[in-house]
């Protein structure tokens, strides 16, 4: 499994890198790039930033549970906060791409039957 991270965020991998601070050297990721690409798979763009967040979130949170020294666990517990606030912030984010562009939607409302009186052979 790798980690990689590429400062132009010329990728959706790197960019979600970027907007997640999971960047540095590639011993010190928190994710993996085939995770990070699962999610894109499976999701929408901003689902899957959220689902990543939240991730990252549950984990600082078990680490925070795990660690009894104060200062550290007050460490890991402000993190899990901030990657739980970042996925809120994805969701109501709604479905953007990495640029802030709106992707295609789906809108419903009510059809209309065409007036086929003009083609009708009786």
């Amino acid at each position: 499994m790798a980690t990689t991270y590429d400062p132009s965020e010329a990728s959706t991998r790197d960019q979600i890198r970027g907007l997640l601070a999971d960047t540095g050297e590639a011993d010190t990721m928190l994710l993996q790039d085939e995770t990070i690409d699962a999610y894109v798979a499976r999701y929408s763009l901003g689902e899957a930033k959220a689902q990543l967040a939240d991730r990252l979130a549950n984990t600082f949170a078990r680490l925070a549970m795990d660690i009894m020294e104060a200062n550290r666990r007050e460490m890991y517990a402000g993190r899990a906060a901030h990657y739980r606030a970042l996925a809120q912030r994805f969701r109501s984010e709604g479905s953007t791409d990495l640029d802030g562009n709106t992707q295609g939607s789906v809108s419903v409302g009510q059809m209309t039957a065409p007036d086929l009186t003009l083609y009708r052979v009786d």
